[in-house]
């Protein structure tokens, strides 16, 4: 059974992933608040990738959704005793079953590293491609 929008609304807490329809077209974000609109209530959720926010008046949101959140990245830090950090984020891939590696670090230029905490990246990254 699903819940009414009240109830949705009700048990909103800011962060949580929404997805709505509102006049007909489907929406997604994360929430931020309800406020007072000029005619009733109204529920603020910000884009995703975007700094940008948008509101919904909720008299006319005739579907409210809370989306849970499944992470799909994971970050790998390796710290040498001098400062030195390599990062690496795993992400899965929303087009297919791969994953997309990201390498940072600091310094940042990747070439200036060397030492037990680059070569445990490099063991890592080789594990993947086996």
């Amino acid at each position: 059974m699903s819940n009414t929008i009240e109830e949705v609304i009700n048990s909103l807490v800011e962060g949580n992933n929404v997805e709505l329809t509102y006049n007909g077209l489907e929406y997604k974000g994360v929430f931020k608040t309800i406020t007072d609109g000029e005619d009733g209530d109204m529920i603020i959720i910000k884009a995703p990738d975007s700094p940008l926010t948008m509101g919904f008046e909720i008299a006319d949101i005739s579907d409210l959704k809370i989306i849970p959140i499944i992470s799909n990245i994971c970050t790998v830090t390796f710290r040498n005793t001098m400062g030195n950090e390599l990062i690496c984020k795993f992400r899965n891939s929303e087009e297919d079953d791969s994953i997309v590696v990201n390498i940072t670090g600091t310094p940042e230029n990747l070439k200036l590293h060397n030492g037990l905490h680059a070569r445990l990246m490099y063991v890592l990254i080789e594990a993947l491609n086996e």
